[in-house]
Order: structure tokens, then C-alpha cells, then sequence
């Protein structure tokens, strides 16, 4: 900004004062007050010009700040490594969240929900029926009458007796081919065996009902009785076969048990013929008149049950009783099954 200049010139009313001479404005520049009048005398005196102050005011420190903020941002500083890749990091850990769960999901999903202390086995005294002794036919021997050689009244005179009739046995006493003809009397027939009752006993585990998710602890496995469920769709199951890719916890058929059903039990490794072997026995098995009457079926079902003894392929349980199988036989089964349907060591009857 170009300084002002004053001229003094003299006052042209002859008292000897002068008047500073203000040259005129150039077009756009502010006129600035002359501080040198005196308000009191009228006189004037030169007087140096005041400096401005060099301190911003508030407004100017303001328009300075618009003007930077006007010109865009400063230089960026160097971002971090998280700054850098903090997108990919954030989707990584989301990933690895649900990844988490879904482990957590499937790892419960498979966790059983029981426990076995053992094995269940037959005792010595009790071991596995075979088929042979399961046939409903015993063969009875016949004994022959024995021989009465040994009467003296049968016998020949002594030697020496000169009496041709005097070997002849006395009167009233049997002729010598009378001696030797067998009782034709006709024998007993044999009276035929009643079946056996297959399989036994087990030790009684209680019947109490348990939510779902409860971890039970079975004393022996495959369990004849023991807590289960009282869930519709859980316990007891609908009768029906349950194949080799159903895999369910014993709380579920163990209240079948309770009501009177058998349960045929089988590896999921078993063989085709094992499978409908087990499907024909739910096919052939015969109800009790009054089941049938109530219910219109056989009370046996079909279940994949792998925790048992490795001698044993199938197991049929009823209710506090069992029959172990090394070895598939369909007959002995069905037989199992027709004698313990609604048995008698069942304390609910009357169920389907």
C-alpha cells in the first residue's frame, strides 16, 4: 500500500496557520482521518503516523483458515499397516467368527448325549442261546422192557431129573416161549418241550424322564432300561425301521421298551441280509390278541446301535431283558420277539 503525502500550506486567513493539503484519492483507496486537528485550539500540528499492528485480528486468523481449508488437505501422513489393510483384515475376522460357530454347532451336534460304563454281556451260567436249543421239539428215548431170564420160575429143571415132563414149570407159572415175547403194550408218546425263554435278565436301570441334552450315564450298553424320553417325536419312537444312516441315543427307544415293544438292534456295518432280516422279523412278528386288538401291529422296531460288545452283530432287548447275537439268526429273534412283546416285567400296559 503506498503511503500518503502532506503538503502544508500556509492558512489564507493571514493568523498564520497552516492546513495539511490531503492530495486527492486515487479511485478504490480508503482516506484515512487526520489525527493532527486539535479539538480544542483548532490549531495543527504535524504529527507522525501511527503504525499498524502486525498481530492478526480474529478475523484475519479466520480467513486465513478458510483459505487453507480451500486448498485441500494437507499432505497425508503414511497410513499403518492396519490402516492399509483394514478392510481385508475386518472381512478375515468375520469369516473366522462364523467359522467358529459353526464348528461350535457341529461340535455339539455329534457329542453324545450318554455314556456307557460297559460293555453288556450274558452271564457265564446264561451264555447265548444257540438254534438248536431253541427248537420247540425234544427227541424222548424209548427204553426197552427189561428181560426176565433171571426168574427162577422160568427156568429149566436141574439137570439128572429123568421126567421128561419135569422140566415143565410148575402149574400157573409161564411156559418157556411165553418168557421171551415183549410187552406189546403200546409206549407214551413223546411229549413235546415247551419253547425256552430266550435271553436274560438284566440289572434294571430305572426309568425316569430326562430333557433332551441331558447327558446320561448307562451302566451297561446296550441298555434294557434306564432314563430316556418323553419328547413327542424323541421318545418313544414311532414304530417303524430306522436305517443305518439314523443314528439315535437310547433315551429315545428305551421308553419304547417301557411300553412292551422289542427293540432289534443292529451295527451300522451290518450286511444287506442282516437289514431285511430284521425288516422281515417287524413283518412276521405275531402281536398279543389284545395288542393286536389295540393296536393293530407288532410291537418291534429296527434301530442302528453301534456301542456294544464287538463279539455281538444284533441285540433284541426288551424291557429289562436281552438276547445277544454273534452271529444274525432270524428264527431265534423272532422267537425272542414273539415271547417278550408286552411281557410280563413291563409295568405299562396297554400302550401302542
Amino acid at each position: 500500500m503506498s503511503k500518503k503525502s502532506r503538503t502544508f500550506q500556509p492558512d489564507p486567513t493571514g493568523k498564520g496557520a497552516t492546513t495539511p493539503s490531503t492530495p486527492p484519492t486515487s479511485e478504490g483507496a480508503t482516506s484515512l482521518p487526520d489525527a493532527s486537528t486539535s479539538s480544542s485550539s483548532g490549531s495543527t500540528a504535524p504529527v507522525a503516523p501511527t503504525t499498524p499492528s502486525t498481530r492478526p485480528s480474529s478475523a484475519s486468523r479466520a480467513e486465513q483458515r478458510r483459505k487453507a481449508s480451500s486448498q485441500g488437505p494437507r499432505a497425508s501422513q503414511p497410513q499403518s499397516l492396519f490402516e492399509q489393510y483394514r478392510a481385508l483384515i475386518l472381512g478375515g475376522a468375520a469369516v473366522a467368527a462364523v467359522v467358529v460357530v459353526l464348528f461350535i454347532m457341529g461340535l455339539g451336534a455329534n457329542t453324545k448325549a450318554y455314556e456307557c460304563v460297559t460293555f453288556l454281556t450274558p452271564p457265564p451260567a446264561q451264555a447265548p442261546t444257540s438254534p438248536a436249543a431253541a427248537s420247540p421239539m425234544a427227541t424222548v428215548p424209548v427204553t426197552p422192557a427189561p428181560t426176565d431170564a433171571g426168574d427162577p420160575a422160568t427156568s429149566a429143571a436141574p439137570a439128572g431129573s429123568g421126567d421128561p415132563t419135569s422140566s415143565a414149570a410148575p402149574a400157573g407159572s409161564a411156559g418157556p416161549d411165553a418168557s421171551a415175547t415183549p410187552d406189546t403194550s403200546p409206549a407214551p408218546s413223546p411229549t413235546p418241550a415247551s419253547t425256552p425263554q430266550l435271553g436274560f435278565v438284566t440289572q434294571d436301570l430305572g426309568k425316569n424322564h430326562v430333557t433332551q441334552g441331558t447327558v446320561v450315564k448307562y451302566g451297561y450298553c446296550p441298555p434294557a432300561s434306564g432314563p430316556h424320553y418323553n419328547v413327542s417325536g424323541q421318545g418313544p419312537l414311532s414304530r417303524q425301521f430306522y436305517g443305518p444312516t439314523t443314528i439315535l441315543n437310547p433315551g429315545s427307544w428305551i421308553h419304547n421298551l417301557e411300553h412292551g415293544y422289542v427293540v432289534i438292534l443292529y451295527r451300522g456295518d451290518a450286511d444287506q441280509a442282516v437289514i431285511d432280516g430284521v425288516q422281515a422279523i417287524m413283518a412276521e412278528a405275531t402281536p398279543k390278541p389284545e395288542t393286536a386288538a389295540r393296536c393293530g401291529y407288532s410291537k418291534v422296531i429296527g434301530v442302528r446301535f453301534d456301542d456294544m460288545d464287538p463279539s455281538v452283530q444284533v441285540a433284541a432287548l426288551a424291557w429289562d431283558r436281552a438276547l445277544l447275537q454273534t452271529e444274525f439268526d432270524k428264527q431265534e429273534l423272532l422267537t425272542f420277539t414273539n415271547q417278550w412283546q408286552d411281557g410280563p416285567q413291563i409295568t405299562e400296559t396297554g400302550l401302542c
